[in-house]
């Protein structure tokens, strides 16, 4: 075989490799795009019916948020985790009880319940997935228009083989780490004047 002919060889197996190889590629992301979306809607599954038994003002209640942070703690990534259980676990200054924390459910962007919550779009954002939450009230009066919409996107990437929640995003544009910033800015800010 002359040398034109080895590299025409050599050449093919390359080719072929890469196209198996992109092949493979594209299995395994739109497979992750499933995966992701039924760990996001794992989580709703079971988060949703909790935020549903909430009670506000009810006494020796442990709100909804604050026990998925403890009994899912495994579906968050550190950062996530740190930020919500610092955010709900430390409490307020005194002197900054006016300050308007975050006012509604972060995995939820509601203040109200008895809505369902289904993942309806997934999309890739480097190596995470941004996945949209279509909520629609469970109750709708006869002959209403549905008024189905995304308040919240939740994002996820993969780590050491497992899915983490990341970030949440919200129809403003803005994400939960942007909330908790603001809070704890307007916290300072109000400390600030009153000494």
């Amino acid at each position: 075989m002359n040398l034109k002919n080895k590299y025409l060889l050599m050449l093919c197996v390359i080719v072929v490799n890469m196209i198996a190889f992109s092949g493979l590629k594209a299995q395994a992301q739109a497979n992750d795009k499933t995966t992701a979306k039924a760990f996001v809607q794992g989580f709703y599954d079971w988060y949703v019916p909790l935020y549903n038994k909430f009670v506000p003002g009810k006494t020796n209640q442990i709100p909804s948020e604050k026990l998925a942070l403890t009994r899912k703690k495994d579906c968050f990534d550190t950062k996530l985790f740190n930020a919500l259980y610092g955010y709900y676990n430390t409490p307020t200054p005194k002197g900054a009880e006016d300050v308007l924390g975050i006012d509604m459910d972060p995995f939820l962007a509601a203040q109200d319940n008895g809505a369902s919550y289904t993942v309806t779009q997934v999309k890739s954002k480097g190596n995470n997935f941004l996945l949209s939450i279509t909520t629609e009230p469970d109750y709708q009066p006869k002959g209403a228009k549905s008024k189905a919409n995304s308040p919240v996107i939740v994002e996820v990437t993969k780590i050491n083989g497992h899915w983490k929640l990341t970030d949440l995003w919200y129809d403003n544009g803005t994400d939960i780490f942007d909330l908790i910033t603001a809070y704890n800015k307007d916290v300072k800010a109000t400390l600030a004047l009153k000494h």
